[in-house]
């Protein structure tokens, strides 16, 4: 009944696509508590833009928030590209949280790094 732990961990298949598959499940799983915690939670965002080497522009979300325990903790959102447009930035973040229910109200605060494209001047 009780099997030996190397003997548990030879039927485990280590492909490839099994491997992806167990990763993109643990990200969707962390992605899902981050956002139960933001539906109900205050919390600030900090917006980073930077454009790649393929002139790509990319938009990084960071939030910070306090745990049940008050601990404060600071995960990555989401990245996305798009254009470098301020109105486009804005877009993006917006949607993001109306397509996961959560609340704008519940930010507290947010913070950029004052780039031309975050505030709105070319």
């Amino acid at each position: 009944m009780h099997e030996k732990p190397d003997n548990i961990m030879k039927k485990i298949p280590l492909n490839n696509s099994t491997i992806s598959r167990s990763i993109d499940k643990m990200a969707n799983d962390v992605k899902r508590q981050l956002i139960n915690i933001l539906q109900c939670s205050e919390f600030s965002i900090q917006v980073d833009e930077s454009t790649v080497v393929d002139n790509q522009c990319l938009m990084m979300v960071y939030v910070r928030y306090f745990s049940k325990e008050l601990r404060p903790c600071e995960e990555m959102l989401f990245i996305e590209k798009l254009p470098l447009d301020s109105r486009a930035i804005f877009h993006t973040l917006k949607s993001f949280l109306f397509e996961h229910n959560i609340p704008l109200s519940n930010i507290h605060a947010c913070a950029s790094d004052g780039a031309p494209s975050i505030i709105g001047r070319y």
